[in-house]
């Protein structure tokens, strides 16, 4: 079934736009993932689980757009681990006094699923270009970045909206 012709923009039809849009929420969860996560964990915790970003993309790039999973990149990522690991050794109980362990959870699930994110939209951006099936320019790139950065605004304004965020703003 061939996708129709919007109008949305220059280079894409209405399939593309949606998953450029759905890309762009899923960036935005990324980073509410990390920032809340990076709230609730001290430093070092936090830092250990950004750097399992690293496995998550080839992981998913492997899965998602079939890239060969090469000598130099599984070394890249054994000695990133290893040198979180080294740094991890080092902490001994970094869980804040008077912080439940509850809160700790949610900040290490937080941080862990900001890293999955972290790791696929990359792959499912490659792979809607590839499912575009034109030439990959700069104007499209600029696009996609464009409706993806659009989305985001829109998803965090009308959760601000939802929030009652805009009441804690006042005039002068």
């Amino acid at each position: 079934m061939e996708a129709k012709d919007c109008g949305c923009l220059v280079g894409y039809n209405l399939l593309e736009t949606i998953v450029a849009a759905a890309l762009g929420i899923l960036y935005v969860l990324q980073c509410y993932c990390s920032t809340l996560g990076s709230s609730l964990l001290p430093v070092s915790t936090s830092t250990l689980l950004a750097s399992t970003q690293f496995p998550f993309a080839d992981l998913f790039a492997y899965v998602i757009v079939k890239q060969k999973i090469t000598v130099y990149r599984t070394n890249a990522i054994v000695l990133l681990t290893l040198g979180a690991g080294i740094l991890a050794v080092r902490v001994n109980g970094d869980r804040s006094t008077g912080e439940s362990i509850k809160m700790y959870f949610l900040g290490f699930m937080m941080s862990l699923s900001a890293a999955a994110l972290y790791g696929i939209v990359p792959p499912l951006l490659e792979l809607t270009y590839t499912k575009a099936k034109k030439a990959v320019t700069y104007p499209m790139v600029l696009e996609m970045q464009m409706i993806m950065c659009f989305s985001a605004n829109v998803f965090c304004t009308v959760a601000m909206i939802i929030n009652k965020d805009f009441q804690s703003y006042t005039s002068v």
